[in-house]
């Protein structure tokens, strides 16, 4: 049996700096832009569902965003020479690495 919907296609993130939060998922995560409007919104595509920056005087909270990746530990070196803070990672249950 189908299910009732199809693919996710977007995920909707509330900002409060959104041209900061654009940055960094383009120039330091490498997502490319599909869609900017100017002081409400980006959306980026992601390989997979769309994210969607929004802006917001409050920033969503509770929200986890997990990318796959090829070698883990170099990523987490790029990010860190990057001076991206790494607090901590979690790889899937069951996944390699």
């Amino acid at each position: 049996m189908a299910g009732l919907v199809g693919k996710l296609d977007e995920v909707f993130l509330s900002v409060k700096d959104l041209d900061s939060m654009r940055r960094f998922y383009t120039e330091t995560l490498g997502l490319e832009e599909e869609f900017h409007h100017a002081g409400e919104m980006d959306r980026l595509r992601t390989g997979g569902a769309a994210l969607v920056l929004k802006a917001s005087k409050q920033s969503s909270e509770g929200v986890s965003l997990i990318f796959g990746c090829a070698g883990i530990e170099d990523v987490l070196q790029e990010l860190s020479d990057q001076g991206v803070t790494v607090t901590r990672f979690r790889t899937a249950i069951g996944a390699p690495g």
